[in-house]
């Protein structure tokens, strides 16, 4: 079977496979599911950011230290939070 490079979530390429099999991969009680996978993940990520309402800004941290400046929230300003995301290592 195979998974896709990021995240390890998994890809059916066969004709051959059981539903039940598909179904326990998407969302299964395993610890590997992908809905599991995906949960962690975004948890993470919402983890890295915080927003000072006092300030109306909003800040990425990584590994509890801040990544770059903040940036003004609101105002659909996301075109600029993407580019301080750094990629995974």
């Amino acid at each position: 079977m195979s998974t896709t490079p990021n995240y390890g979530l998994h890809l059916t390429d066969s004709d051959t496979e059981r539903f039940i099999d598909w179904r326990q991969n998407l969302n299964g009680a395993q610890g590997d599911s992908d809905m599991k996978v995906i949960d962690e993940t975004l948890a993470i990520k919402a983890d890295g950011i915080t927003y000072d309402d006092a300030t109306g800004t909003i800040q990425l941290t990584s590994k509890g230290e801040p990544i770059g400046e903040p940036v003004e929230g609101g105002g659909g300003r996301w075109g600029e939070l993407k580019d301080l995301i750094p990629d995974e290592e």
